[in-house]
């Protein structure tokens, strides 16, 4: 995929408030499709391949909305129910068994293994990513689905490591509340702080080289090190980042002004801090033959983080910013080292490609058919929620100065008490008071439903 295909479908699916409804609709729409060619392997492969794209570009715009670690209300508005997603991941692993078999004989197997093995890590990543919890049972039968969708393929190279990079996630998932845990649940494990999606994400900030320092640490690690889950997911978040925000780039680019007069004055400021990430990364590759080790394991991670691009969007060919290529390439050569460009090429040739912006197309029609007025609808209750959100912030009073704290109240933790003045009272003293003034205690809620006699 191009940058510009992944404009052109979140042009379309940011911000959606019906998320949830366009998954599961999605899922539907997937199991009417796809229920009569299952005696046709080609149609029904492609009917199945046209679902994993969708998927994958939900699965990923999920992972941007999650980058940032103080992501704004609109943001937050537009995250998948994890229950869901989690769903969709075992509904992705029932695809992949019955859809994509190796017995099928049908061409490119390996390449659709590989597309789907990144989808599945994608969405993994998501929920990660959410702080999301499995219990044992869900992580038992979640296991015997992957076991039964991947145990007769032969995976190498990447998609080895990405097989291995799934399962330590779906474990992780399940482990609980570990410190551990809990930092690789952060974006880049919490060594990064990336810009939120609704903010924008352009121009790439590292005024204090945290950025660069995390990628650094996270690419030159100790070959004695154990840390190869935590290195893996720093450079996997912090490449992504900054694909996304060359993908937001585009889509502004679609609006009504040229994007040959802005594009590249507009693309320095993310192009330079990237191809300096590219160049750090890359500059030492040995492609090491013991696998399961973690210099495999960097090596591995550089071929997946190259993976999700056409090749000539992740170098300096990328047309995408309209007729800047000159000056796209004078910026490639000025950042990135002859050794990380060839360590680059080597690592792109060893990814596969296949033909995906039919499916995309396909799934912006569906959306622009069946959610035609929603859109519009959702900005106009994302504008009220942000007055409501403005009013009570203007509403409750500052704390005094001198105070422990100089914060106002979250807005989504205020009460609006009905005396004439409206004085907003926090969520948490309101609570408190009401527990400390019963003289019965907290009582359990009764969810039973009662039945007339």
């Amino acid at each position: 995929m191009s940058h510009q295909d992944f404009a052109a479908i979140w042009l379309t699916l940011q911000g959606r408030l019906d998320i949830d409804n366009i998954v599961q609709e999605l899922t539907g729409r997937y199991f009417l499709e796809s229920s009569q060619q299952k005696s046709d392997p080609t149609l029904y492969r492609a009917t199945s391949f046209a679902h994993v794209v969708a998927l994958r570009a939900i699965f990923d715009l999920q992972r941007t909305y999650l980058q940032s670690s103080n992501p704004s209300f609109e943001t937050k508005s537009s995250i998948l129910d994890p229950r869901i997603l989690f769903s969709t991941l075992s509904h992705l692993l029932e695809i992949k068994a019955s859809a994509f078999s190796a017995q099928d004989g049908l061409p490119d197997h390996e390449a659709y293994c590989s597309f789907i093995g990144q989808t599945q890590l994608s969405g993994l990543r998501a929920l990660l990513l959410q702080s999301a919890h499995i219990t044992g049972r869900d992580y038992e039968d979640f296991t015997l689905r992957l076991s039964k969708a991947w145990n007769r393929e032969t995976l190498r190279g990447v998609d080895l490591f990405v097989d291995l990079l799934c399962r330590q996630i779906l474990s992780e998932l399940c482990n609980g509340p570990k410190e551990s845990h809990r930092q690789y649940c952060k974006p880049a494990c919490g060594l990064v702080n990336f810009q939120d999606f609704d903010r924008g994400l352009c121009p790439i900030e590292d005024h204090d080289n945290t950025l660069m320092n995390a990628v650094q640490n996270a690419s030159s690690a100790s070959p004695m090190s154990a840390d190869w889950f935590l290195c893996a997911l720093v450079l996997y978040d912090t490449m992504w980042s900054t694909v996304a925000a060359m993908i937001q780039l585009c889509i502004d680019s679609q609006g009504p002004k040229d994007p040959n007069h802005w594009s590249f004055d507009a693309a320095r400021l993310t192009l330079v801090p990237r191809f300096k990430i590219l160049d750090q990364i890359y500059r030492h590759s040995k492609f090491p033959t013991t696998p399961q080790t973690l210099e495999w394991a960097q090596e591995q991670t550089k071929s997946l983080i190259c993976s999700g691009l056409h090749p000539s969007c992740f170098g300096p060919e990328c047309t995408c910013l309209g007729d800047n290529m000159t000056g796209i390439q004078h910026l490639w050569r000025q950042h990135i080292s002859q050794q990380a460009r060839n360590a680059i090429d080597q690592h792109l040739s060893h990814n596969q490609y296949l033909e995906v912006e039919p499916s995309l197309k396909e799934f912006q029609a569906i959306l622009e058919e069946r959610h035609s007025t929603l859109p519009v609808f959702a900005t106009e209750m994302k504008h009220i929620s942000q007055k409501i959100s403005d009013d009570i912030q203007d509403w409750y009073p500052k704390p005094p100065r001198g105070s422990a704290s100089n914060k106002h109240i979250p807005p989504d933790d205020v009460f609006l008490m009905g005396c004439p003045e409206l004085h907003p009272i926090p969520g948490k003293d309101l609570l408190r008071s009401l527990k400390d003034h019963s003289f019965e205690g907290p009582q359990p809620a009764n969810l039973s439903l009662v039945h007339p006699h």
